[in-house]
């Protein structure tokens, strides 16, 4: 039976002491989680993932919980275990207590979104005082809110990206040879039709595609797109963390079975369904949801166990937008009303229409909301609706209304949260040499940042003719991608940055250990790492970027010699 309808079934049936039974694990997995000893139940080292747990046995939840709930006997406590554990939320390990003959059930609370979400119902199923209080205060409540949760909920829903996909998607080293597959069945069609593919002149150079790719790209005229660019659709469903390599590539050929077998080879090129679940579905789908439920305690419901579905209308990018907006117009009704968050939310602020000298986001594309994250990055909103009711008649008399899920438009986009610190263009000095510099195979700091690239952005370096410092249309679009890169941790390597010596700090920093190894520090350590990775680029390339002042004072502490 689906987890879903076992908790349908036991809502009515949860009584206060299950309530105060799963409470007790929650603290008490938290206070671990939070680096701090609990004092109630025991203490040992899991066997998968080795690191310490909680675990309790009805008759330590007897004594721990003994003047709090007195009709918390030790079998009515082993009694809710196994509720709990029937809907997915606790488990058990038999181990043989201290002054006890024979080996017992000890409980421990689960990971994973199954169990988080059956948690979560319950907590916010009860009065209003609880619903902060357990969704926001516990580290374990707070690290399970988290990317593969988001994943596993659409992956419940079967969602569906379909992408219409340029060849320059695909990884430089892969996309002429998709190019070659393309084209190869177009020659094809072409002849079974009786048309010319020779009059086709892209059909003959992978360059020249590349080419006239680029010059429609940077077309300011949209009118003048006449180009009709070869383009491959792929469906992607969303994967829960769960799967396996092999069962994501069953899944991915089941879904696109005609395209495989319209383009036999085309699996062997594997660099565009990579980007896309690391990079595509991350910043449009995932990030901004995430964003949304850990700042909404009713997203968060809404999310986890709302009526909504995606909507069937193209089965594109687009295909999350009402549910997206529905949750946006959510949180943004909590917000109004507390003008608040919640202390240790991975959410550090909220921004409603924000005034743009504060905003990170800019007068030529403002954000209704701004949730400022963690992770050093913000995730922008920017929403509208109309209330016109359009109807419709056909030629027998029928009527019928437009669809309520069309007279909308909402947009997300990720702005990283660093103000003043950002690349800008006048940071770079040459930005010709700059990009002749990221192309040299030899220098092992730019092989780390050109790989780390969009391939579109790869392909349009690559194309890069050198002109007089003269910025691209792709230049400011480079910037942010480093900046991108510099923003999350794995960038410092002493192999790749051989010429760079850390401070003691430093190495703390790429180490997480001492004071950024701390909890009370999680807030701000990737607002650190950025810093240090900014410095570390400067340092890579003395003659190309300009030293920012706003880092000297961190240079100093971070890099031996400065």
């Amino acid at each position: 039976m689906h987890i879903l309808d076992v908790l349908g079934m036991e809502t009515d049936q949860i009584t206060e002491q299950k309530i105060a039974v799963l409470k007790y694990f929650i603290q008490n997995e938290s206070y671990l989680l939070d680096r701090f000893t609990p004092d109630q139940g025991v203490l040992y080292q899991d066997n998968e993932t080795h690191t310490v747990r909680f675990y309790s046995y009805p008759k330590r939840i007897e004594d721990d919980l003994k003047g709090q709930y007195n009709s918390i006997s030790r079998t009515w406590a082993a009694t809710v275990c196994k509720d709990l554990e029937t809907l997915g939320i606790l488990d058990h390990r038999m181990i043989k207590a201290a002054r006890q003959k024979n080996p017992t059930e000890h409980y421990y609370l689960r990971s994973g979104p199954t169990a988080i979400k059956a948690a979560i119902k319950i907590l916010l199923e009860n009065p209003i005082e609880e619903r902060v209080y357990f969704t926001v205060a516990y580290q374990y409540i707070r690290s399970n809110i988290n990317e593969d949760l988001v994943r596993a909920v659409l992956a419940e829903k079967k969602t569906v990206m379909k992408r219409d996909l340029d060849i320059w998607d695909w990884a430089p080293n892969e996309s002429r040879k998709v190019y070659e597959i393309y084209y190869t069945k177009k020659a094809k069609m072409d002849k079974r039709w009786g048309s010319e593919s020779a009059n086709d002149p892209y059909a003959r150079s992978f360059e020249s595609y590349c080419a006239e790719m680029i010059r429609t790209e940077s077309d300011q005229n949209r009118e003048s797109y006449h180009f009709p660019p070869p383009r491959i659709s792929y469906r992607f469903p969303v994967f829960g963390a769960e799967l396996s390599e092999k069962e994501r590539d069953q899944i991915l050929a089941s879904e696109n079975k005609e395209l495989f077998k319209e383009y036999p080879d085309l699996n062997r090129y594997p660099s565009v369904i990579r980007e896309h679940y690391q990079k595509f579905e991350r910043d449009k789908w995932i990030l901004p949801i995430l964003a949304l439920i850990r700042t909404s305690g009713n997203a968060l419901y809404e999310f986890l166990f709302g009526n909504w579905k995606p909507y069937n209308r193209a089965y594109g990018t687009e295909s999350l937008d009402f549910p997206i907006f529905s949750f946006l117009f959510t949180t943004m009704k909590d917000i109004a009303q507390t003008r608040d968050i919640s202390d240790g939310c991975e959410i550090l602020s909220v921004q409603f229409r924000p005034d743009f000298q504060k905003s990170h986001s800019s007068r030529e594309r403002p954000a209704l909301l701004e949730i400022r994250t963690t992770l050093n990055l913000t995730v922008c909103y920017d929403a509208s609706f109309n209330t016109e009711h359009i109807y419709y008649g056909s030629e027998n008399g029928d009527v019928w209304e437009n669809d309520t899920e069309q007279n909308y438009e909402v947009s997300t986009w990720i702005e990283i949260s660093a103000r003043g610190t950002k690349l800008k263009t006048e940071d770079i000095k040459d930005f010709s040499v700059f990009v002749l510099n990221l192309l040299d195979s030899t220098n092992p700091i730019s092989r780390r940042i050109v790989e780390r690239l969009s391939h579109r952005m790869q392909h349009l370096i690559w194309a890069y003719i050198p002109t007089d410092n003269a910025y691209p249309f792709w230049g400011e679009t480079l910037l942010y991608e480093i900046d991108r890169i510099l923003s999350v941790p794995g960038f410092y390597d002493p192999r790749v940055f051989a010429q760079v010596k850390l401070t003691q700090e430093g190495k703390s920093i790429v180490e997480k250990s001492g004071t950024f190894g701390h909890i009370d520090f999680d807030s701000l350590y990737h607002s650190v790492i950025f810093d240090l990775n900014r410095i570390l680029f400067e340092e890579s390339y003395p003659d190309l970027v300009n030293r920012s002042k706003y880092f000297e004072s961190d240079r100093q502490r971070m890099i031996v010699g400065n």
